[in-house]
């Protein structure tokens, strides 16, 4: 607490990372923070940055009163070195992963093409560009070694799919899925126990929307001006279903799930088997 208070910027240690924060996203959450500690005994420290983020940047208007909208979003708990590398790779080294090969262990986790063997082809000797998502798609640019695009792989991770990363040769799971190795001979390997993750390849000319058809039916993304009370009071007019299955279906908002719906209902105080149609607008505002 003595730390917190200390006038000078630099010997404050909260106030260092609010502005370190601020400068880097741009004042408006334009990145989130993943946060991967090793050790048990910080195993609660992102959750201590996410409560000091609130505090110190998770600001609707300024001191003047001018609309701000600022905040990030910290998420992580404790990590594996797999883990780490699996973040380090996606989210900044991306562009240095070249596909030289890729194995298909499980035809069902490709979802486009129809043939396996030409998803195979197509993400072989490509470079994964920056990811982006789109409710719980996420969605890769690819392309070519000379620069030019070679379309998108898109990855739909459901209930049990994860990447792992394998800086050595090593025999995979059972429950291994499809494998990419780089020239270093580095592995991405997506595993999932469940089988219900998928993949698709979106050709260069195309729309991801084109080959990935569940996007056509996506809502508006949470934090985007999109979403707001209005749009829920249109799409919940007159609805008798409960707001905690109205907030999980996709098209009204997207990437919300059963975490997020019941936080979300508990911090507005709304019980979650209201009925949908009967919220006020002040009640949405505050969901």
């Amino acid at each position: 607490s003595d730390l917190t208070r200390r006038p000078v910027t630099a010997q404050n240690p909260s106030a260092l990372l609010a502005a370190s924060w601020h400068f880097l996203t741009d004042g408006r959450g334009s990145r989130d923070m993943v946060v991967l500690p090793y050790k048990d005994r910080l195993e609660l420290l992102s959750r201590y940055l996410q409560q000091l983020v609130m505090e110190s940047l998770g600001k609707e208007f300024d001191l003047d009163g001018k609309v701000v909208n600022q905040g990030i979003t910290v998420y992580g708990n404790k990590g594996s070195t797999d883990q780490h590398a699996y973040v380090q790779q996606l989210r900044e080294g991306v562009l240095n992963f070249f596909a030289v090969f890729v194995e298909v262990l499980r035809d069902r986790a490709i979802a486009a093409p129809p043939d396996p063997d030409l998803f195979r082809f197509a993400l072989q000797g490509s470079r994964v560009g920056n990811w982006e998502r789109r409710g719980k798609y996420l969605l890769a640019q690819l392309h070519h070694p000379d620069g030019s695009e070679a379309g998108r792989w898109g990855v739909h991770l459901r209930m049990t799919g994860q990447f792992l990363w394998h800086d050595s040769p090593g025999e995979p799971c059972r429950h291994t899925r499809v494998r990419l190795w780089n020239e270093a001979g580095q592995e991405l390997r997506f595993v999932d126990t469940r089988s219900f993750g998928q993949m698709w390849w979106v050709p260069p000319d195309q729309q991801p929307e084109a080959v990935i058809t569940g996007l056509q039916k996506l809502g508006p993304e949470p934090f985007s001006d999109a979403f707001s009370p209005e749009h829920l009071a249109e799409r919940l007019a007159g609805s008798s279903r409960p707001i905690k299955t109205a907030l999980l279906d996709q098209t009204l908002v997207a990437g919300v799930g059963n975490i997020y719906a019941d936080e979300s209902l508990f911090m507005s105080g709304i019980a979650p088997h209201t009925p949908s149609g009967t919220l006020t607008p002040k009640r949405l505002k505050g969901l």
